[in-house]
């Protein structure tokens, strides 16, 4: 095991890193939450890139939560008080957006972790007041809700498709 990303708001420094995801080629993919960034790394700890800063516009963040890496090498990206999941591409160029505030289907209260399932749909565990899982085509298509908890954080699909589900109070 190593460590890497020392505090602070440099390039390869973290300031509260929160998920973090590989690729199919071994690269790192850190939420930087309150640099309010993506990171891109070996899995050594070279840095290699970064995007994102704060803000509200397509490629701004505001707490990124949860990067997802889909086998095509597109990036999703959970951020928090923007109530939206992004798209980018693996280095970092802005594909879409969905979400918005709101308990309606599609919308969110608080867009934590991230999972992918066999199908290539991306499930969003969403906390809050809606406190259950959402699950979308990898362009932002809203296909179903499912579950409800007290205080979600994460979900895992396996490769049975079986979903696991993180939640404290539950």
């Amino acid at each position: 095991l190593s460590k890497w990303g020392e505090a602070g708001a440099g390039a390869g420094q973290l300031n509260h890193p929160f998920g973090v995801n590989v690729d199919q080629t071994g690269n790192l993919y850190v939420a930087d939450g309150n640099n309010h960034r993506i990171q891109k790394f070996t899995n050594t700890g070279v840095f290699l890139t970064e995007w994102g800063s704060f803000g509200r516009g397509p490629g701004q963040f505001n707490v990124p939560i949860d990067a997802l890496v889909d086998r095509d090498g597109n990036v999703y990206v959970s951020d928090l008080f923007n109530y939206r999941i992004q798209k980018f591409t693996s280095t970092g160029a802005f594909l879409t957006q969905w979400g918005g505030f709101g308990s309606t289907p599609g919308r969110f209260t608080g867009p934590l972790g991230l999972a992918l399932d066999a199908s290539g749909n991306i499930w969003v565990a969403d906390t809050g007041g809606n406190g259950r899982i959402q699950v979308f085509t990898n362009t932002g298509t809203f296909l179903f809700t499912w579950g409800k908890f007290t205080h979600l954080t994460s979900v895992v699909l396996d490769q049975a498709g079986d979903v696991y589900v993180a939640s404290t109070g539950d």
